[in-house]
């Protein structure tokens, strides 16, 4: 479940130094990118995905990480802004990630744009 899969990415994530492989963060990001909806509701453990894989400083391209921002732009956007605690996780996330992949570029600048009108 998406869950648990968050909960897998939040404490592997967390731990410092990361003394486990990079493929037990990448199988969490992978299943739950497979498993998604693409439904709002979905967000809050999608984030913490992506956060937990971000912190491990060792899943640089995801594509969790574009896929969340979009996920949080679109609900913006719709009128329907996720807590403040998921566009914490979110952007703490795209913050950690280094801009080598192009698409999570740009989904980074759709999600900035998207929150531009909430800081009003």
């Amino acid at each position: 479940s998406l869950e648990w899969l968050s909960t897998v990415a939040m404490f592997y994530g967390s731990l410092q130094p990361a003394p486990l492989p990079r493929h037990i963060l990448e199988d969490c990001a992978d299943l739950a990118f497979k498993q998604r909806k693409d439904e709002p509701k979905e967000l809050w453990h999608l984030s913490r995905i992506a956060k937990g894989a971000a912190l491990s400083a060792t899943l640089g391209r995801h594509q969790i990480y574009s896929h969340v921002a979009d996920l949080a732009a679109r609900a913006i956007q719709a009128g329907q802004p996720p807590p403040a605690e998921i566009l914490h996780d979110i952007s703490l996330a795209l913050s950690l990630v280094q801009p080598w992949d192009p698409e999570i570029t740009k989904a980074v600048g759709r999600f900035r744009d998207a929150l531009v009108p909430l800081e009003r």
